[in-house]
């Protein structure tokens, strides 16, 4: 799945926010749901637009620039994020309401 296919960011969608491809859902809203203990499929039954395939390829995503990479977040984002690093590990809590 290309990364197009996953999220992208558009200034006239949501202030150009990065939401999942072909919706209006936030791609920060599903780490807020696994941070808060839930599953996908909580997040799929509140969010049916995004496919699993694109919340599982989002966080293979995550996996990959974040820790597998270590670069900066702002950069995978598109923007800049309220991540913050400690101790070579990303602070959520900053970045997710």
């Amino acid at each position: 799945m290309e990364r197009n296919q996953i999220y992208h960011s558009d200034p006239d969608i949501l202030s150009g926010t990065p939401v999942f491809t072909g919706t209006r859902v936030p791609i920060d809203t599903l780490l807020v749901y696994l941070r808060k203990g839930k599953r996908i499929d909580d997040f799929r039954d509140d969010f049916p637009t995004v496919s699993r395939a694109q919340a599982e390829t989002l966080l293979q995503l995550a996996e990959q620039e974040l820790v597998a990479h270590d670069s900066p977040p702002h950069r995978w984002f598109g923007q800049k994020s309220g991540l913050q690093k400690h101790n070579h590990h990303y602070d959520f809590q900053h970045w997710c309401p």
